[in-house]
């Protein structure tokens, strides 16, 4: 139980969020990037210096995702002497609607990832996945909107006796008041929009039989603050160290949960992520994004010079299910999207092959 208390809080912790929202976005689509220095804090809550990384976002497209008319958003996060050389793995989706900006939460597992997350906590965040309002703009100050309350049950043993326990997540959204001279890397910013939210995790346990309710434990409330800086987006966000209570009636002792901040370090509208990060082309065979997905992802992959290339998608028997590329192609960098549409769910292998090169990765399907 303590393994998926861990995991659940480590994921869900990025969950990673009348004026027109919109106006708080960069207005220069597709040019845009952004560049963070992100730093973990200790225990008692104080930045560690030497863990200090770069977190790369870039606006990658404008389309239609889950349904929804969305930008999506790319990043990679890494220590700032080797970010040029890490992939893009992570991703997240923006609509705008008046005042609201909802994000799309999708908790893509990465393919490979094997037997680290148990079927019963995969099955309980992918339920997750939807639209949320994690930014409404008009929401008067100190108003709190409740974002997500959600269940799972687990069977845990008590004094060896098996008893079934629900975990219990709710995430809580607040706008409070704005704030001025937020200092960042590119200078200071006024009339900031803040928004606070509670991640709030607690388990349900019938020690008594009924008519008498369950006992609630609150396990622990993780508090996450960003500042939204005008036509610039997340300019700040602070999360700080808790620590959980000490479930002693499942053997678990408290433990810390421990924070991050994140500063603005860098930003520019002007010249596109390729152009300003890209070392020497290479042969390359980029994850997919989004990952898992339905019906359609985005396959990027280089070329370093003039080349006979097969892109295919093959199923887990090692047929080959579809040809994406089969072609010379130039130099340069390309994005495919593959469509999925007439496939069930599954893992299926996407195979890169060009003259001397053979790379293949997994990418999931779930409908």
């Amino acid at each position: 139980m303590i393994k998926r208390i861990t995991i659940l809080l480590l994921l869900i912790s990025g969950f990673n969020f009348a004026q027109d929202a919109i106006n708080y976005f960069p207005q220069s689509f597709p040019h845009t990037w952004w560049t963070f220095d992100v730093y973990n804090l200790d225990s008692n809550g104080v930045r560690i210096d030497e863990s200090k990384r770069t977190k790369l976002d870039s606006i990658a497209d404008f389309g239609n995702y889950f349904d929804k008319d969305s930008y999506l958003i790319v990043s990679k996060t890494a220590p700032d002497d080797i970010i040029n050389n890490v992939e893009y793995k992570d991703s997240s989706f923006l609509n705008f609607d008046g005042a609201l900006a909802e994000e799309y939460f999708g908790f893509f597992a990465p393919a490979d990832s094997g037997d680290a997350i148990d079927t019963i906590l995969y099955d309980f965040i992918s339920s997750i996945r939807d639209w949320y309002p994690l930014f409404k703009f008009d929401s008067p100050v100190g108003d709190e909107y409740l974002l997500l309350d959600r269940d799972t049950v687990i069977t845990v043993l008590i004094n060896d006796v098996p008893l079934d326990v629900t975990l219990n997540l709710t995430v809580n959204g607040q706008r409070v008041e704005d704030a001025d001279n937020i200092d960042t890397g590119i200078g200071n910013f006024d009339g900031v929009k803040v928004f606070v939210y509670n991640l709030k995790f607690k388990v349900i346990v019938p020690l008594l039989p009924p008519p008498l309710p369950p006992v609630e434990i609150d396990v622990v409330t993780i508090p996450d603050t960003l500042w939204i800086g005008s036509e610039h987006w997340v300019i700040k966000e602070l999360r700080p160290t808790v620590v959980t209570e000490d479930l002693e009636i499942f053997g678990i002792p408290s433990f810390y949960v421990f924070g991050e901040e994140k500063y603005l370090a860098d930003f520019d509208m002007l010249v596109g992520v390729d152009e300003t990060f890209a070392d020497n082309i290479k042969f390359e065979l980029k994850q997919n994004y989004p990952n898992p997905f339905n019906p359609s992802t985005n396959i990027e992959f280089s070329v370093p010079s003039a080349s006979d290339v097969k892109l295919s998608v093959y199923n887990l028997l090692g047929q080959e299910v579809s040809i994406l590329v089969n072609k010379n192609l130039t130099a340069g960098n390309y994005k495919i999207t593959f469509n999925g549409e007439n496939l069930s769910s599954g893992i299926y292998l996407y195979r890169l092959q060009t003259n001397g090169f053979n790379i293949v990765r997994k990418m999931t399907l779930i409908k």
